[in-house]
């Protein structure tokens, strides 16, 4: 994320970081840590007029969560796309 653990401590700002990735990305993680029920799916976002694909993971890990993105190397160079589906993510709580 291009940050420090220690400015990330603050709820508000890793909030905020994450809703710049992905709107609505923070309370998509507050409900896996709230249910214990992995998410999992696409996010597409934008770079130098380009989209770039990854598959995002994130599974309860105590009181907190893990997460992990993959970059989705066949879909990486995709053209761009409208801005909203670019921020939207495609995901699925399993």
């Amino acid at each position: 994320l291009g940050k420090k653990r220690a400015e990330l401590a603050g709820a508000a700002e890793m909030k905020k970081l994450l809703n710049q990735l992905i709107p609505g990305l923070f309370d998509l993680l507050v409900e896996v840590v709230e249910t214990g029920e992995s998410l999992e799916g696409e996010v597409h976002l934008e770079s130098d007029d380009l989209g770039k694909c990854y598959y995002l993971t994130a599974v309860k890990l105590g009181d907190a969560c893990s997460i992990t993105i993959r970059d989705l190397p066949g879909l990486k160079q995709s053209p761009l796309k409208s801005m909203m589906e670019l921020n939207q993510p495609r995901t699925s709580i399993k």
